[in-house]
């Protein structure tokens, strides 16, 4: 039976776009992956925003000597478009009515994608300044 679901979504999926960061909405979960020079293990399972929304969450984590691999779990819930160029940084974000942070990836658009297997993680905001001014 989860092959047939699998199934069904991969042909939904290349049929609607292709690629899973394409233009085209997700049916179901789906996983896309980043690379991180260096990620810690405290991000497993913290939320994955787009434009500010929880879209998935962060389902692996792989270490290698070089770098860290992440999976991101996205959400079938979500009628957001994700463009194809997009990015990984991770983040803290303030809980609405308290005082503790929780960390998180989130995905923005990038005008030029380095590799498009796997989506460029940085581990700050100004990680990812500094790239983009190489």
């Amino acid at each position: 039976m989860i092959n047939i679901y699998v199934l069904i979504a991969l042909i939904a999926q290349f049929a609607s776009g292709g690629f899973p960061t394409s233009t085209s909405t997700f049916l179901g979960p789906t996983y896309i992956e980043a690379s991180f020079e260096e990620l810690d293990y405290q991000y497993l399972g913290s939320p994955v925003l787009y434009k500010g929304l929880n879209i998935g969450s962060v389902s692996q984590i792989t270490k290698t000597p070089n770098s860290s691999n992440v999976e991101l779990e996205l959400n079938s819930s979500h009628k957001h478009k994700l463009p194809e160029s997009l990015v990984a940084i991770a983040t803290t974000i303030k809980e609405k009515h308290g005082q503790s942070s929780i960390a998180a990836l989130e995905l923005i658009p990038t005008p030029k994608a380095k590799n498009n297997k796997k989506l460029n993680g940085y581990s700050s905001y100004t990680e990812y300044w500094k790239q983009s001014i190489l």
